[in-house]
């Protein structure tokens, strides 16, 4: 009986001395989402763009996702340019030898295609549609109204506060994923069953669709370092899913 204690005991010892190993070992996939705050970073003395690069260089990643189309990951500056924000752009310059994947979605018409310039202005196509209620929305006294009424405006100030002065970790720190949460439900509850809920669908789409794409971009590539540029508004939804994923821890700050 005591040999067998003896080697139950040692038995068990090896087996909780391997633990921690085997557990380290699924537990490798680091994700940053890091928030960009677009033309604004010319705004904010403690986030520019300069910042962005040295956080890159700093995080190091296997990967970097960007706020551009899958399919437009290969097209030339000129054409990025009329669609996607200097920070987005800028990564292809700065890190020619990291993998880079895009993760963002402009609706099902132009998928797999190019978006021509003209697209947001011209024709009868779903992003100039986009355009179209946009503009009725910032001239429909009554939205207008009910944005103040509903607190949507004061959100909208306070997320403005935050995008002009906070730093990055401060940005990843969580109230404004909150505050971005409360002013996107409340415009839900605004636009849902008027003339503008095709609006809101498409923009709610727009966002489930990067959130897909970035989990994919996850799955796909396990135990790396995966760095996201992503709009701010974008964060919350995001970092919601990416929290649910098994053996993947979500930086917070950097």
């Amino acid at each position: 009986m005591k040999g067998l204690r003896r080697y139950l005991s040692v038995g068990l010892l090896v087996l909780f001395a391997g633990l921690p190993v085997a557990l380290a070992q699924t537990t490798n996939t680091q994700v940053l989402l890091l928030p960009t705050l677009h033309g604004a970073h010319k705004l904010n003395k403690n986030y520019t763009y300069e910042d962005i690069r040295t956080i890159i260089e700093k995080f190091n990643p296997d990967i970097i996702g960007v706020e551009i189309r899958p399919e437009d990951m290969q097209r030339d500056s000129t054409y990025l340019k009329g669609l996607y924000p200097h920070e987005m752009r800028a990564v292809r310059e700065q890190f020619p030898n990291k993998t880079l994947v895009g993760v963002d979605y402009y609706g099902e018409e132009f998928r797999g295609k190019p978006i021509p310039p003209e697209a947001f202005n011209q024709g009868t196509n779903e992003l100039r549609k986009f355009k179209n209620y946009e503009r009725a929305i910032n001239l429909d006294p009554m939205v207008l109204q009910k944005k103040r009424e509903m607190g949507i405006d004061s959100l909208a100030k306070e997320q403005m506060k935050m995008v002009i002065s906070s730093t990055a970790n401060e940005l990843m720190a969580g109230p404004l994923d909150t505050l971005m949460k409360e002013y996107y439900q409340k415009l839900d509850t605004l636009y849902s069953g008027t003339r503008y809920d095709w609006y809101l669908r498409f923009n709610t789409r727009r966002d489930i669709q990067i959130t897909n794409n970035i989990v994919e971009t996850i799955r796909k590539n396990p135990n790396k370092r995966i760095l996201f540029l992503l709009g701010s508004a974008h964060r919350y939804r995001a970092a919601e899913q990416v929290k649910k994923l098994p053996n993947v821890t979500l930086m917070e700050k950097i």
